[in-house]
Parts: C-alpha cells; sequence; structure tokens
C-alpha cells in the first residue's frame, strides 16, 4: 500500500492537468488500469525535465498503484507529484490523481540514477541532490 499521505493534496507543491479522453476508457466506460501509468508519468515531467542531464538517465525500477475510486470519461484530473524519499542512487516519488479533491489514485516510483557512459546506477552527487530538492521539501530521507 502507498504511503497514506499521499491522499493530503495539500502536501503536494507540483500539478499537472489531464483530461480523460474516450479512448481510456474499457467497455464499462472505466478508464483502463494501463492508461493511470500515463497520467502518473505526465505528473512527473516536472522532475523528469528539471533533472534531465547529458550524463545519466533516470529509469524507473518500481512503480506501485493504489486505484482508490473508478475515474469514467469525461473527466478533469489533477495529478500530483512530490519527492518522497532520497536514497543513495536512487529517489522515491509520490503521486496522487485527484477529480474535485477526491484522491482517485496514489503511485509510488523509484527512480535510480544511471550513469550514461557505462549503464550502471551511480551515487547521487551533490549537485544533483541540490536541483532535486529544489522542487521541493523532501518528506523523509532514505
Amino acid at each position: 500500500m502507498n504511503d497514506p499521505r499521499l491522499l493530503d493534496i495539500e502536501l503536494f507543491q507540483h500539478f499537472a492537468d489531464e483530461h480523460v479522453r474516450f479512448c481510456d476508457t474499457d467497455a464499462l466506460g472505466h478508464v483502463n488500469v494501463g492508461v493511470y501509468s500515463s497520467y502518473f508519468a505526465a505528473g512527473r515531467a516536472i522532475f523528469d525535465t528539471m533533472l534531465a542531464s547529458d550524463d545519466y538517465i533516470l529509469p524507473i525500477a518500481r512503480i506501485a498503484m493504489d486505484l482508490r475510486a473508478e475515474i469514467k470519461y469525461p473527466n478533469k484530473i489533477v495529478v500530483g507529484s512530490l519527492l518522497l524519499r532520497t536514497g543513495r542512487s536512487s529517489f522515491l516519488v509520490g503521486q496522487g490523481l485527484w477529480i474535485r479533491g477526491k484522491p482517485m489514485a496514489t503511485a509510488e516510483v523509484t527512480h535510480v540514477l544511471v550513469d550514461r557512459k557505462n549503464g550502471r546506477s551511480t551515487p547521487l552527487p551533490e549537485p544533483f541532490l541540490h536541483k532535486l530538492r529544489s522542487l521541493g521539501p523532501v518528506c523523509a530521507q532514505g
């Protein structure tokens, strides 16, 4: 289960607006489970943009989603993202999806810092950590 703090929209500082498209739904009119990942990815775009570098890449090592309520078409979704924790060579982003203030889904996404030259994980250097922390307060240090 994801961190219960991810249900509190007040903790988040970075948001993206998404719209449920008709093609996002299944035969029952619910958003297909695979589409949730694309909503969360759109919400993480600020992290990807701010942290981009020619020296490293940030692949996802793990994503855990909790679907809390059905999402149907049409709807406007607010996607929030925050930094939950930093590790030696990884960091954890927490995310939430809300419709009209109601939490619909949460996710925890672990990114690993990988050196482009050798393709291996590498410790988070201080300049990277500084940029990462500038995206908002860390809820817990790992």
